[in-house]
This record gives C-alpha cells, sequence and structure tokens, in this order.
C-alpha cells in the first residue's frame, strides 16, 4: 500500500476547509475522505514504516515554521473525472522545505512517485477526486463561495496509508 508524507494545517483553517469538503459531498462531490486537509510533500509505494517514522521524527526539528496563502483553486484534468484542489502561492521557503525534505530522505526515492519529486511537485490541498464533469461544475460554483487568499499554517506532519486511509503517524512541529 502507498504512504503519503503530509503537512497538516492549524485548526482553524482545518474547520474552514472541512466545511468546504462537507458541503461538496452534501452536493454529491466525491471527496478526499478519512484525512485532515494536508499538502503531500510525498508520496511512496511501500516504505519500511518504523523507519520512517523515526526519521520523520528526527527530521521535525529542522523545519521552519511555514505559512501558507491559499489564493485560488484548481484543476488535475483526466480523461474522465479530474481532482479539484486548493491551490497555495509557492513561496520560496515551502520549494526549500519540499527539497530538504526529498534530500533528507533520498535513500526512499526509488519508491516515490515521481510527480512528488522537486521540479515536478505541484503543492495543493485536495478536496475531491475521481470527479466526474457534472461533479466539477457543481464543484466550482461551492468553491468560488471561499473568500481568497486565506493564509494557514502548517502544525504537523504526519504519515497515512492509503486506500483505504489510514493515519499512520502524526507530530506537532
Amino acid at each position: 500500500m502507498p504512504y503519503a508524507i503530509e503537512f497538516y494545517l492549524d485548526n482553524i483553517s482545518t474547520k474552514k476547509i472541512r466545511n468546504v469538503i462537507k458541503e461538496l459531498e452534501n452536493n454529491n462531490v466525491n471527496i478526499d475522505s478519512g484525512t485532515l486537509p494536508h499538502i503531500t510533500l510525498a508520496i511512496y509505494k511501500t516504505l519500511p514504516i518504523e523507519c520512517m517514522i523515526k526519521e520523520i521524527q528526527e527530521f521535525i526539528p529542522n523545519i521552519p515554521p511555514l505559512s501558507i496563502t491559499f489564493s485560488s483553486f484548481g484543476v488535475f484534468p483526466g480523461d474522465k473525472s479530474h481532482v479539484i484542489f486548493l491551490a497555495p502561492v509557492v513561496t520560496r521557503e515551502m520549494i526549500e522545505i519540499h527539497e530538504m525534505f526529498h534530500k533528507q530522505f533520498k535513500h526512499y526515492e526509488e519508491m516515490s512517485w515521481d510527480m512528488y519529486k522537486p521540479e515536478k511537485w505541484v503543492p495543493h490541498c485536495t478536496l475531491g477526486f475521481d470527479v466526474n464533469n457534472k461533479m466539477l461544475h457543481q464543484s466550482v460554483d461551492i468553491i468560488k463561495k471561499i473568500p481568497f487568499p486565506f493564509k494557514c499554517f502548517v502544525e504537523k506532519m504526519g504519515i497515512l496509508k492509503f486506500k483505504p486511509n489510514e493515519k499512520v503517524f502524526e507530530k506537532t512541529l
């Protein structure tokens, strides 16, 4: 099963984003359930999970405080279904932390998904996935009500095993 390494947001922002996700769900849009709103740093096909937990615990003190401003929303298009997400302003700090993470965990690189590697990563906070065209139109009507931009703070780091989603590890920064 794959594992995602995620940054979780402050409680106020999490509640705000969860309210949007709940409205999407109430309108029959497929949502990203079973996890907190987050920014994914990496996804691995598999991991020696106990080693990774220990290494992340050692890595966390190196992470500087990080604020994120969500300024828009976007779509990763697919042939038949799409992923909808909140899009942050990409800052130098965000890129540096992402690169620092991948440099520190380079020994797992062969197991990592290519699209999350430096130079390819598109930071985002997933709201819904497997969204068909009808759901996409409904989603836009809901998401455009969000008062952009809004600022969040990264407060935790964790590991999520998925499908189905299962929190494996979480620690406050």
